[in-house]
């Protein structure tokens, strides 16, 4: 059973799989301080190699003989959290995570890990004195000392106030550090091996050493992590990842591998822990407390809170039916109506009363949620009970009884941001982009709108599965297309012979 123990990297023959592109930018980086010998392809490969870059590299369909014959190590060359198509593939294949192969960001971590220290002591030089050379010289002025620019045009000689030299004029020294900013990366990064540069002595800015924050848990976690991946600020310091967890879905076997091996890595966790009423919820403390040792700990509960939406009856969500249906998620009360054969008209008209439920009761039931959600926040880094208090008036907080709006995720994202020492998301375009991706199937009663003297929106978002958009719907559409899809999900279930409903 793989435990997390240390992968001989520099002493091993490397193959690469992934697509073509990152496969190639892995090689211009790693080339010289490892043995590649490989790049295996496969049919979910994309993207175009360069020619002539990759010397003494065979290029072959992923192969297991070749592979076991020649003891190679193979390197996931795939964004972080694209990585599961390739996984499954690989295990098919016989591959295991951490015996037969690792990510390419455990292998830009460990040079991470390694060069750390040492880059924040070296003179840099940006090779590129074009608009990617200047932006990285904007986001890393205050973290390393730039000395300036490197260029093969002779024409150019200074720039954002900072000189411009030929390579060849540069005086080169144990104390300097080259990073590769230009769109010509395979020419240059084949120009500074002609003149003995090393992995140790250039690079490029994706690789430059950043801290690792990972996130681990449910989708209240994960979804927060995404947002932070977005602020600008957060991400010049950190890298961050994700590994996502629920009651529903387990998560992998190699993501489980994953786990244990990048801990030693990680400079920020950021976790559940298990707490009252949701046991059944992965408790990450014993993993975090065993291979996660010098990391910065944040952690929270997984919440549930039913104050706001149509299932804010009070008891739990999960419940079974008459027919010995089981609804895990969803609301109960257009269930429950649908079971005994209520029509759209009725159920559209029980529920859109002003009193269909009596103010007095929403409003107890709310208090009891936000008495429990206190409790909940002892066991988390930062407190969600008063942030809920100070919105609930004007903004869904969750849009449904597990899932937190948006705000509530860039709430929690800018306090980890502001603990970290990083400015908040701030940019109104950013927060858009969050805003907008933000959608819920599941409406809000008018009822529980007027108990709680929130404000009537024109229209709540509703995500079209059909067309794969999100539509501004009223109340009564939105209903309708509601009610429609419990009825959907009933018949798909009730046909395959299912009697749990999520």
């Amino acid at each position: 059973m793989y435990d997390g123990q240390i992968i001989d990297l520099e002493h091993r023959a490397l193959g690469l799989v992934g697509d073509r592109k990152h496969c190639g930018h892995f090689y211009l980086q790693f080339c010289s301080a490892l043995s590649i010998r490989y790049f295996f392809t496969t049919r979910m490969d994309y993207g175009e190699y360069e020619e002539g870059q990759q010397e003494g590299v065979k290029r072959i369909p992923l192969n297991r003989s070749v592979a076991e014959k020649e003891g190679l190590l193979l390197i996931l060359c795939r964004p972080h959290a694209s990585r599961k198509e390739y996984d499954r593939l690989l295990h098919c294949q016989g591959f295991e995570w951490g015996e037969d192969y690792i990510d390419s960001l455990w292998v830009v971590q460990y040079f991470r890990e390694k060069y750390r220290t040492a880059l924040t002591e070296k003179k840099i030089w940006i090779f590129g004195a074009g608009n990617a050379g200047k932006r990285f010289r904007e986001k890393y002025k205050d973290s390393y000392s730039i000395q300036g620019f490197l260029s093969n045009f002779q024409e150019e000689r200074e720039c954002m106030g900072l000189p411009v030299m030929r390579p060849g004029d540069m005086e080169r020294g144990e104390d300097t550090y080259i990073v590769i900013c230009s769109g010509a990366g395979e020419e240059i990064s084949g120009q500074l091996r002609k003149m003995g540069l090393t992995a140790a002595e250039y690079g490029f800015p994706d690789t430059m050493p950043r801290k690792l924050f990972i996130g681990v848990g449910t989708c209240q976690v994960t979804n927060t992590v995404r947002i932070l991946r977005k602020n600008v600020s957060f991400a010049c310091l950190y890298e961050a990842c994700s590994y996502i967890d629920s009651i529903y879905d387990a998560c992998s076997e190699t993501d489980n591998r994953r786990l244990r091996s990048y801990g030693r890595f990680c400079d920020v966790v950021f976790y559940n822990v298990a707490c009252a009423e949701t046991m059944d919820v992965r408790n990450y403390g014993p993993l975090i407390n065993r291979y996660y040792t010098k990391a910065h700990r944040i952690f929270q509960p997984f919440y549930c809170f039913r104050g706001q939406l149509p299932q804010a009856t009070a008891g739990e969500n999960r419940y079974e039916l008459e027919s010995g249906w089981i609804w895990v998620r969803g609301d109960r009360e257009v269930n429950e109506m649908i079971e005994k054969g209520c029509s759209e008209r009725e159920i559209l008209d029980r529920v859109s009363g002003e009193n269909y439920w009596p103010e007095a009761e929403i409003l107890a039931h709310f208090k009891r949620e936000l008495r429990k959600t206190a409790v909940w926040d002892r066991f988390a880094s930062f407190p969600i009970e008063p942030f809920i208090r100070q919105n609930c008036h004007k903004i869904q907080v969750f849009i449904d009884g597990t899932h937190f709006g948006f705000q509530l995720h860039l709430y929690l994202a800018d306090k980890i941001a502001e603990s970290l020492g990083t400015e908040p998301v701030g940019d109104p375009e950013v927060v858009s982009a969050i805003e907008g991706e933000q959608h819920s199937v599941m409406p809000m009663y008018p009822c529980v709108r007027r108990a709680l003297g929130m404000e009537n929106p024109e229209g709540s978002k509703f995500w079209n599965m059909e067309t794969g958009s999100t539509e501004i719907l009223g109340f009564e559409e939105h209903m309708k297309r509601y009610i429609q899809y419990v009825i959907n999900v009933r018949n798909i279930y009730g046909e395959s012979g299912t009697h749990f409903l999520f």
